[in-house]
C-alpha cells in the first residue's frame, strides 16, 4: 500500500482553516528557506483573514491529505478568479493553484499527485475553464506529467510599494 492510498485525501471545510493556514505558512517558509515560526504575527493574521475572506466568498477550495492519525500533512488550494468568456470557451472562471505543499516526511509517496488529481477532477464542476500556477523547480515535473504546459505569454509587474 502506498502512502497516497493510506492517506485520506479530502476537501477542506471551514473547520480546517487552521490546518490550511499552517500548511500554507509551511509552504511559504519552505520556499524561502526559513522556519514558519519566524513569520511576524501580523503576516499570520493577515493570511488567516485572507483565507477566511475568500472562503466566505466561495473563491477558494482546498484539499488536504491526512496521515493515518488524522494529521494534515499536505495541502492544495485553488483560488477561483473571474475571466471574461472567450469565443471558444464560455466559462468565465479560472483556477489559480496558490499552493501545493507536502510535509517533508510525507514526500515522494504520491500525495502531491493525489491532491492535484482531486483539484483537476473538481475543476469542471466548479465552472473552471483552466487551472494555472507558478511552478517550483521541484514541482515542475509533476505538473508537466499531469498535462500542464509552460506559457511564455504571461508577464508580471510588481507595483510600487510591494517588496
Amino acid at each position: 500500500m502506498t502512502a497516497a492510498s493510506a492517506a485520506a485525501i479530502r476537501s477542506a471545510t471551514a473547520d480546517d482553516l487552521e490546518d490550511v493556514l499552517g500548511l500554507r505558512l509551511a509552504f511559504i517558509a519552505d520556499l524561502r528557506g526559513v522556519d514558519p515560526s519566524t513569520f511576524e504575527p501580523a503576516f499570520v493574521d493577515a493570511t488567516r483573514a485572507y483565507l477566511d475572506d475568500v472562503a466566505a466568498l466561495g473563491r477558494i477550495r482546498s484539499w488536504l491529505a491526512e496521515d493515518t492519525d488524522g494529521s494534515a500533512v499536505a495541502v492544495l488550494s485553488v483560488l477561483r478568479n473571474d475571466a471574461p468568456p472567450l469565443p471558444e470557451q464560455l466559462l468565465a472562471h479560472e483556477g489559480y493553484i496558490v499552493n501545493l505543499w507536502v510535509a517533508p516526511a510525507a514526500r515522494r509517496q504520491g500525495l502531491a499527485r493525489a491532491l492535484l488529481q482531486a483539484a483537476i477532477d473538481a475543476a469542471p464542476g466548479w465552472g473552471l475553464r483552466r487551472l494555472y500556477l507558478h511552478a517550483t523547480d521541484d514541482g515542475r515535473p509533476l505538473y508537466e506529467e499531469t498535462g500542464f504546459v509552460p506559457d511564455a505569454r504571461w508577464m508580471g509587474l510588481r507595483l510600487a510599494g510591494s517588496p
